[in-house]
């Protein structure tokens, strides 16, 4: 949010992040009970405008022009660093799987089969369930 005009800007994207262009990722959580969430309908629309209240005042702060202020959020922060030991057998997973599912034709059919199937799948799985 611009604190000057009060605009929203144009927020770093995933690839942003995973192509270093961003380097850091702020995220706020706050675990809401289920009891406490309103299950009347305008009961509930008020409840998400204060909520969205709540984080439009989170987000002024956030990107204020005050150096007290500026880019920190509500509540305790954690810096959090994943090693290459916490991310290397996921990686590792990853390759083992796709490799030899994309390094052989019978594997490259099944990959695009898949993908096209799945899809159309989501897709009317959707539909019916909306």
């Amino acid at each position: 949010m611009d604190p000057r005009t009060g605009a929203r800007q144009a927020s770093p994207g995933m690839p942003d992040f995973l192509l270093g262009k961003s380097p850091e990722l702020h995220i706020h959580m706050n675990r809401i009970p289920i009891e406490h969430i309103p299950s009347d309908g305008n009961t509930l629309k008020s409840w998400l405008h204060h909520r969205f209240a709540i984080k439009d005042r989170m987000m002024q702060k956030f990107y204020s022009t005050e150096s007290s202020k500026q880019g920190k959020l509500e509540g305790d922060s954690h810096l959090s660093r994943l090693g290459l030991h916490h991310t290397l057998p996921s990686l590792l997973f990853f390759i083992g799987i796709n490799v030899p599912l994309l390094g052989t034709k019978t594997g490259r059919g099944i990959y695009w089969k898949a993908a096209l199937y799945g899809t159309l799948f989501c897709i009317v799985w959707m539909r019916f369930r909306s």
